[in-house]
């Protein structure tokens, strides 16, 4: 039995439940009264057997229908006037690991369901924090992509968008030393950003 309980937060759900198992579930006087007091709180339960083909996953309200399967995230482009040479590449693993885990779709490298597409526009590190004297505390690296996701089958589904997510880190700090971990920990980020919105558009 898959029984979760969400409000105003994101869910996945993805574990197999038995046909009889939500009969059961009702039968039994404890689950009803817990369920029912969740009801009376304002919570939502979803009760959701995955047999066969599957269903739709919720998120925040919203679902993929069952028929979309595959996603097909191709290789950003770096575009960007600074270019940082791991950054395409970093971007994009991140980017198809979040979907792996994070949604029911299985990744392809063709025939995609879902096509998502890509391009770095801005790499940016800049001073804030000013403090006396005219001298920065801290600086901020922050990252701004264009993202495209298309579908043939199902153009309701498609979108465009662009993301920009941004650290900070003292001014002291060795940009060089750092850039590789902030670059993953931004890329994390947009990546959850990017799952959040494919999720959320249906």
């Amino acid at each position: 039995m898959a029984c979760i309980i969400y409000k105003d937060f994101p869910t996945w759900v993805g574990q197999p439940a038995s046909p009889g198992s939500l009969a059961r579930c009702n039968r039994i006087p404890a689950a009803k009264g817990f369920l029912g007091g969740l009801r009376r709180r304002g919570y939502w339960v979803l009760f959701l057997a995955v047999v066969g083909s599957g269903c739709a996953y919720s998120f925040r309200g919203g679902a993929l229908p069952p028929e979309v399967r595959t996603i097909q995230v191709e290789a950003f482009s770096n575009e960007a006037e600074v270019v940082i040479p791991t950054l395409s590449q970093t971007l994009t693993e991140a980017i198809r690991q979040k979907f792996i885990t994070q949604t029911p779709l299985a990744l392809t490298r063709s025939g995609g369901d879902l096509v998502l597409r890509g391009r770095i526009t801005e790499y940016r590190v800049a001073p804030v924090a000013i403090q006396g004297q005219q001298q920065a505390a801290q600086n901020r690296l922050s990252i701004t992509i264009f993202v495209e996701c298309q579908s043939m089958r199902f153009p309701e589904l498609s979108w465009q968008q662009s993301f920009m997510n941004f650290i900070d880190f003292p001014a002291t700090a060795n940009v060089g030393q750092l850039q590789e971990t902030l670059i993953q920990e931004l890329s994390e980020r947009l990546a959850q950003d990017i799952v959040n919105k494919t999720l959320s558009n249906w």
